[in-house]
């Protein structure tokens, strides 16, 4: 792969900040790789280059992890076909660097849905929500990424000090840990809302021992169960497609890990998606995860704590906030 990495020197990992801060720029992040850019900012670079021996692949630098690396070669290994294979992750200046394989066809954009038929729209939400079942095949033991590393955390921006995310044994540890997450932020309210939707979730499942109010303990039963392989970070721009509607692959798996079965539905509304694309994604989860709708308690609790750390998810604030009265919540 000659022709993808730039004549620049792998440094060690072992500087300083500002050591890193000058070579950064010295060698800024885009002159990693030769190719086209796809997307680039000051944290993260992504080009479409042609190694030596004119194959062409995805390099990208920056923010990537191992772990992102990690998870797409279990799916691979597991045998699904829409993930990207790796090629191989390097270490480039001060940079960490991914190589995979590049999948033809485009990003799935408004524009494109809307050109599409409606055949067209639905033969891609039968893929997709063929894709996802079968990601849901691959599972663990615990809520965790790969080899029991901390799970991504979409909640940071609730409190500067939020610790590092998992990995947890039980969906109740989990949950408890995004109420602990909700009594930091600046809502009274939202840790008593959250408490509500998580009893009304438990009660729905036969787990939950007692009815919850703001006084009283919350006792969780604990059970066996898997965790099921979870993209988490389902925006338009991360599916490829083909005019025709067809589902040519899935990318950008560096905030996934493995969740309960119901966090991908959780995810996909209660992230700031365009509303064209959050009820595509609600049909596609009725298909997925029939068990479950959008207006579920648990799904509702993500969307409450991501409305309080995520400023992209601000509708859900007015949705779901507002059905605070006098110190109940609407769970139905």
């Amino acid at each position: 792969m000659a022709r993808i990495f730039a004549p620049l020197p792998c440094l060690s990992e072992h500087l300083s900040r500002s050591e890193i801060s000058k070579i950064k720029d010295k060698h800024p992040i885009d002159t990693v790789s030769i190719g086209e850019t796809l997307h680039g900012d000051s944290v993260i670079d992504v080009k479409l280059c042609r190694t030596s021996k004119g194959r062409h692949v995805i390099v990208k630098a920056g923010t990537t992890s191992r772990h992102e690396a990690n998870f797409m070669s279990i799916l691979k290994h597991a045998g699904l076909t829409f993930t990207p294979d790796v090629y191989g992750y390097y270490r480039v200046i001060v940079y960490n660097v991914l190589v995979m394989e590049y999948i033809p066809g485009m990003d799935l954009t408004e524009r494109v849905w809307k050109i599409w038929s409606k055949a067209k729209r639905q033969k891609f939400k039968l893929q997709l929500a063929d894709a996802l079942i079968q990601l849901r095949k691959v599972s663990s033991k615990q809520i965790e990424t790969p080899y029991g590393i901390p799970l991504w955390n979409f909640y940071g921006s609730a409190n500067e000090h939020t610790p590092s995310f998992g990995p947890y044994k039980t969906e109740e540890e989990y949950n408890t840990a995004k109420l602990d997450i909700l009594s930091m932020s600046e809502e009274p309210e939202s840790r008593i809302i959250g408490e509500q939707l998580l009893a009304a979730h438990y009660e729905n499942k036969s787990k939950f021992s007692s009815e919850t109010t703001a006084d009283e303990d919350t006792t969780f039963v604990p059970r066996e169960t898997t965790f099921v392989a979870t993209h988490t970070d389902l925006f338009e721009h991360n599916i490829r497609v083909d005019w025709k509607g067809n589902l040519k692959g899935i990318i950008d798996f560096g905030k996934s890990g493995f969740y309960p079965d119901w966090a991908e539905y959780a995810f996909s509304q209660g992230m700031g998606f365009d509303d064209w694309w959050k009820d595509a994604l609600n049909d596609v989860m009725r298909i997925v995860c029939p068990q479950y709708t959008r207006d579920d308690p648990i799904i509702k609790f993500e969307g409450v704590l991501l409305a309080i750390t995520d400023p992209f998810s601000a509708y859900w604030k007015k949705k779901n906030l507002g059905t605070v009265n006098h110190g109940k919540c609407n769970t139905m």
